[in-house]
């Protein structure tokens, strides 16, 4: 029978094997071409080792368990376009604790133009879970450029 000293137990295990067990996909696609597909199969990424449990080594330099009740882990994917070259990378990452959903933020200038979006569910970085945001991405380049073009 459980006694309720157990059922916190179980909870708090449960809620460290969360924060700590993100599963997330890490590739980048200067080193591996199918990285940045638009219909990137879960099942060949699996086989080709990009599914990885986030660890310390992705936390920030310094930082450690210890510290987590600041940050937490989040799978993130980067689309990066300077002059014609696009690359993409998709990787884990890290989030102040009290970031509860998926955001992106992009920057554009002249030459570069880079779309970052962070999830807080296993293997959220898949192409699909930015794919609006990337929509959004260029509908906005589009408009700056007609912008640019149009007298006014």
């Amino acid at each position: 029978m459980f006694t309720k000293s157990s059922l916190f137990i179980l909870v708090v295990m449960m809620t460290i094997s969360s924060a700590l067990g993100l599963k997330c996909y890490i590739c980048n696609s200067q080193k591996n071409k199918d990285c940045s597909v638009d219909d990137f199969d879960r099942n060949a990424a699996e086989a080709r080792g990009y599914l990885h449990e986030c660890t310390a080594m992705h936390l920030p330099i310094g930082l450690d368990y210890g510290q987590m009740n600041d940050v937490s882990f989040a799978c993130r994917k980067t689309y990066q376009k300077v002059m014609d070259h696009v690359t993409v990378q998709r990787s884990c990452s890290w989030v102040v604790a009290n970031h509860t959903e998926s955001r992106c933020h992009q920057s554009l200038d002249d030459d570069a133009r880079m779309l970052i979006c962070s999830c807080l569910t296993d293997l959220c970085n898949e192409s699909t879970s930015s794919a609006g945001s990337l929509w959004l991405l260029l509908v906005g380049v589009g408009s700056a450029a007609a912008g640019r073009l149009l007298p006014h």
